[in-house]
């Protein structure tokens, strides 16, 4: 329920959000990505998706790398073919008007992952 409330509130007030909010939300983020509940996973997947749905790839350029670096363990890989699937499925036409590059890399990245992990 926090993150539907947390997700609610970057849609709505993102705006408003000051460089150091961003960078409180993204340290936490982090700190949850691999979290041993699935739900709490989920919806840091969702959040992520949001805050580049809203603000974009240039803001949190190291996302990228955060999902690279967490495919040493099974739930890493599982975390980050989801995070990439909801960002892909949800923010793929935003990212494409904005960094058709960027979309296609993700794809190739997801589709990559999917074969060798699987």
């Amino acid at each position: 329920m926090s993150g539907l409330t947390l997700k609610g509130i970057m849609e709505s007030k993102y705006q408003e959000l000051d460089e150091d909010e961003l960078n409180y939300f993204k340290e936490n983020v982090c700190k949850c990505y691999l979290d041993k509940q699935h739900i709490i996973r989920k919806t840091i997947s969702n959040l992520v998706n949001t805050f580049i749905r809203i603000w974009g790839i240039e803001i949190w350029p190291e996302i990228l790398n955060i999902l690279h670096k967490n495919l040493d363990t099974d739930l890493g890989v599982n975390m980050s073919l989801e995070t990439l699937n909801i960002i892909i499925e949800d923010s793929g036409n935003v990212l494409e008007e904005k960094y058709s590059s960027v979309r296609i890399f993700l794809m190739n990245l997801s589709k990559f992952l999917f074969i060798v992990y699987s």
